[in-house]
């Protein structure tokens, strides 16, 4: 079954080239590329996702395992120190209420 998806899906997003003009196929591609460096997931992964109301990933097909997951998994953060000490509440109420 897990095949059967990834193939309707892909065979999908490979024809869906074909109507649609170039400038915007090739624009497709290029918000793709920075969708996927920020998130880790394409255009078309998120629309899947949307639509499913899963965690969906066709790249993990490769890997053996479901485009889909029921739970989306958590991004790791990488926090940084500064040198500032972190403001108070009252600090940013008195900033921004004036």
């Amino acid at each position: 079954m897990r095949y059967k998806t990834f193939f309707s899906l892909t065979t999908a997003l490979l024809l869906n080239g074909c109507a649609v003009p170039a400038l915007i196929s090739l624009g497709l591609g290029a918000a793709s590329v920075g969708v996927n460096e920020s998130t880790g997931k394409t255009v078309s992964d998120h629309v899947v996702s949307g639509a499913s109301g899963q965690d969906c990933r066709i790249a993990r097909t490769f890997e053996g395992n479901d485009i889909c997951q029921d739970t989306i998994v958590a991004t790791s953060f990488h926090v940084t120190e500064s040198k500032y000490p972190a403001s108070t509440t009252a600090e940013i109420n008195a900033r921004y209420n004036k």
